[in-house]
């Protein structure tokens, strides 16, 4: 089963919202708290519309020190996610899945990758959306949940940036059986 790593490819292509609805499209790190929003879009090229989604884990990097976070992130519910805009509120108001992933950290964590969640059921949503094709667009929304933090961004270093690794299959399709019911060829049913 094929499984792709999708990446930030340019600097609009993460934002943050900031409580007010102000949008920053070049933030190097961005806020976790409890209503700022982090958007990641990502090219996918390659999952056909109905592919079966066994994980699609969520990876950040949170900047060392901050503790006590609670994060929950979901996927927009959209065949071919929009770029971020300065529109304000342009992350919020957009039809997000429904269903969260959270993770909260106790520790500080290192400068490493972390996996906050597995997006299977939201990104399965996404793909099976009859305008779903190979080449379009997802969006990924970060939002905390509690506590303070920072997390790393493309415009800071893009190898640190959000990403998203989706493990898929192929859609199974089932033959469509003929079934007869046990009538004889020529015999008539009627009502006497």
């Amino acid at each position: 089963m094929p499984t792709l790593e999708l990446l930030i490819t340019e600097s609009t292509f993460d934002a943050q919202e900031q409580t007010t609805g102000n949008m920053n499209l070049t933030v190097s790190q961005s806020r976790i708290g409890s209503a700022q929003r982090t958007g990641a879009r990502f090219l996918v090229p390659d999952i056909p519309q109905g592919a079966i989604i066994n994980s699609a884990l969520a990876y950040i990097q949170i900047v060392p020190t901050y503790t006590d976070i609670v994060i929950h992130t979901t996927m927009e519910n959209s065949s071919n996610a929009a770029v971020f805009t300065t529109t304000q509120y342009n992350i919020r108001d957009r039809a997000l899945g429904i269903g969260d992933t959270s993770y909260s950290n106790s520790a500080a964590p290192s400068d490493t990758y972390i996996m906050i969640g597995d997006l299977v059921t939201q990104v399965q949503r996404v793909v099976d959306r009859a305008t779903w094709s190979p080449g379009n667009y997802m969006v990924m929304v970060i939002r905390g949940g509690g506590g303070n933090g920072r997390t790393h961004s493309w415009d800071e270093d893009p190898l640190f940036a959000p990403k998203l690794i989706i493990n898929y299959g192929n859609a199974v399709t089932q033959p469509i059986k003929q079934i007869r019911t046990g009538l004889k060829q020529g015999l008539r049913i009627g009502v006497n």
